[in-house]
Parts: C-alpha cells; structure tokens; sequence
C-alpha cells in the first residue's frame, strides 16, 4: 500500500512557496530595474550602495555651492565692469578738455561725470537677492556712503564694509571665495572720490587740475582692470570645481547602477524559468494529491 503523506504534502507546500517568493522577487526586480531593494537580498553590494548614495550627497552640496559661488563671482564681475565702463567714459571726457576748452562746455562736462558718481555708488551698492555684493562678510548693510552737501552733490564716498568676503567649501578640501577683497573694495571708493575730483576740476575750469584728476583716474582703472581680472580668474577654479563635482557625480551614480541595477535580459530569463518551474510543481502535485487512498491498495 502507498499513501500520499502529510511529509510529502508539506515538503510540495513549502517547495511551492519558495518558487513562488522567488517569481515574485524576479518580477520585483524586472518592475524596478534593481536587482537589491533590501539589505539581504546582497549585504556587501547594499553596503556599497549606501556609501555611494551617502556620497553622492556630499557631493551634490559641494555642486550647489560651486554654483551658488559661480552666480555670487558672475554678479560682482559683471559690478566691477560696469565700473570700469563708466571709468572709461570718465577718461574720455577728461581727455576732451584741455586748456582751450570754454568754462561752458567743461561746466557741462562736469554735470555728466556728476551723474558717473551716482551711477558708481550705486553700482558699487549693487546686490544679488538681498545681499549686498561688495560689503564683503558685512553683507546686510550698503557697504559704500556718500557723505552729501547742502544741495545733495556728493562730496565723497566710504568704504565701511568689511576686510574680506566668505569662503564657500566646493570641496573636501577647497575653499574659494567668490567675492571681491576688502582692497579691491576700497579701490572702488577711491574711484568714486576720483570722479569727484574730476568734477570739481571741471566745474572750476581749471584744466591742470583735470589733467591731474585724469592720473587719478588712470590708477584706478587699472584697480578696476586688475580686479576683473582676479574675479576671472576665481571664476575658472569655480567653474572646474563644479564641473569635478557633476563628474563625479555621475561615476558615484555608475557604481550604484552597477551594485543595485538587475541585468533585465538575465532577469527575465530566470523569471521564466521560475514561473517554468512553478507551473510544473503545480502540475506533479496536483496530479498526486488528486489520488484517493482506494487507488494505493492492491
């Protein structure tokens, strides 16, 4: 006599079960594309991935802070330029007048390099959002102030900012600050005040004094000149350090795709298999269990 045992019957059950969870795990992984989603599935490649994935973060705030320094250097280069442009118009209307120039027209001439001054102020008060680009760490107060006359004419113009602008890390071990110098900054107010010297030498009609204002005037814009080319210069460190960062990056995310990432074409061939496999255990065992006890006796 032969009987189809309770052993038997748990052994197909637990075998059914374990072919199951192993399609459904297949089909999991063909959904999703990963071939981890939990830390038994692979521990030492979950390992990987998590440190990667920890990484990967690190890496994305140094990213942002290259951009965020790269908007700050963009904004003050763009500052210092405009600077330089009204410099230039200020050196081409001191090189118009000379001693032959009629007090009228020099007059004129002086209300124009009047209106330079106030652009420069302003400029040199720029912003980017709410901070203040040339105040250096002081960045929540103008950093220049003109002390005026009785009619509002600037008389002159202070640097009250401070000695240096904030470093911004871009890296484990780098940091650059995007901003101008406290000297730099300085030499803006210089500027400023030379303008003025400029004025006053026009409005007097003294054309010595222009020719001087002018020299002045030279200095500085070689300052201007010089600090555009600083800011250049940080703008290429700031520019290969975001790029380093997005490279970077972008092999972390290679490294995860390797550990985590299921190879669909196996995938799916062992998913067949799986569900061959499950449909066959379903078949034997039902063929078995379908047979009464009456059909084991002789």
């Amino acid at each position: 006599m032969r009987v189809t045992s309770s052993a038997y019957y748990d052994n197909l059950t637990s075998q059914l079960q374990a072919q199951l969870g192993r399609q459904t795990h297949l089909q999991g992984q063909v959904s999703s594309g990963q071939r981890i989603t939990n830390p038994e599935d692979d521990p030492a490649a979950m390992g990987r991935v998590l440190n990667a994935q920890a990484d990967q973060g690190l890496v994305q705030q140094y990213y942002r802070n290259a951009q965020r320094a790269l908007s700050i250097n963009e904004a003050s280069s763009a500052g210092v330029s405009a600077l330089k442009d009204l410099s230039d118009r200020a050196g081409e209307i001191g090189a118009m007048t000379s001693g032959t120039t009629g007090k009228d027209a020099m007059q004129a001439y002086a209300k124009e390099v009047n209106q330079l001054m106030e652009q420069a102020l302003q400029g040199a008060n720029g912003k980017l959002d709410d901070s203040y680009l040339f105040g250096g760490t002081k960045s929540d107060s103008a950093p220049f102030a003109a002390t005026r006359e009785a009619a509002g004419q600037i008389t002159t113009v202070a640097y009250q900012g401070a000695a240096g602008g904030a470093s911004i890390a871009v890296d484990g071990g780098t940091e650059i600050s995007p901003y101008t110098s406290g000297s730099d900054n300085g030499n803006f107010a210089t500027f400023i005040n030379n303008l003025g010297k400029l004025r006053d030498a026009l409005n007097s009609g003294d054309a010595s004094a222009v020719q001087a204002a002018r020299g002045d005037l030279n200095t500085s814009e070689t300052d201007l000149v010089n600090t555009v080319g600083d800011l250049g210069a940080v703008n290429t460190r700031l520019t290969a350090a975001s790029s380093a960062s997005a490279a970077r990056f972008t092999n972390l995310q290679g490294q995860i795709s390797t550990d985590a990432d299921a190879d669909l074409p196996s995938t799916i061939i062992k998913l067949n298999q799986a569900q061959t496999a499950y449909q066959a255990s379903l078949q034997t065992g039902a063929k078995i269990l379908s047979h009464s006890l009456l059909d084991y006796i002789g």
